[in-house]
């Protein structure tokens, strides 16, 4: 479970995010006037992802080869789209969508590690507690992260 939400998702995403770098130059490649300032695209690429996050979803491409394939497809492109519109986003927009990926880590490790029952039924209730504790490990490293940018001494060299 952990290698699927954690591992596979991010990697077939990333694929379109490699993707975007290869194929879209700024002038050619923007969204056109339909993703202007960024959030139609976002709004697009981020449910897509979440879609792939339920549950039920994840069970499903499990079960079937057919549904398995047009995750293959469909997280990739999803990726693509989420490059190209994250250019456009003003800064205050891009913060707002890394708070929420912040605090949903810590949901989500919290609604896993405490389920009283398996959220997915493909997998067991030990795997699922794992993914629970990966989650509130990423949460607890972008709390991490940020309290280090926040705190740092004045003068320091910033990451990239």
């Amino acid at each position: 479970m952990v290698r699927h939400m954690l591992v596979q998702l991010p990697l077939l995403l990333a694929l379109g995010l490699v993707a975007a770098r290869a194929l879209c130059r700024p002038p050619r490649c923007g969204g056109g006037r339909w993703n202007a300032a960024g959030v139609p695209g976002l709004i697009l690429s981020l449910g897509a992802v979440a879609y792939w996050m339920i549950p039920r979803t994840l069970d499903a491409a499990l079960d079937d080869g057919v549904f398995e394939a047009v995750k293959f497809l469909v997280l990739p492109l999803a990726g693509l789209i989420l490059a190209v519109s994250w250019r456009r986003l003003p800064a205050v927009g891009r913060g707002a969508v890394l708070a929420n990926l912040w605090s949903m880590a810590w949901v989500l490790g919290w609604a896993y590690s405490v389920a009283p029952q398996r959220i997915c039924t493909n997998y067991r209730f030990d795997q699922q507690a794992q993914l629970g504790l990966a989650f509130l490990g990423l949460g607890a490293l972008a709390s991490a992260y940020l309290l280090w940018r926040v705190l740092r001494p004045a003068g320091s060299p910033q990451p990239m």
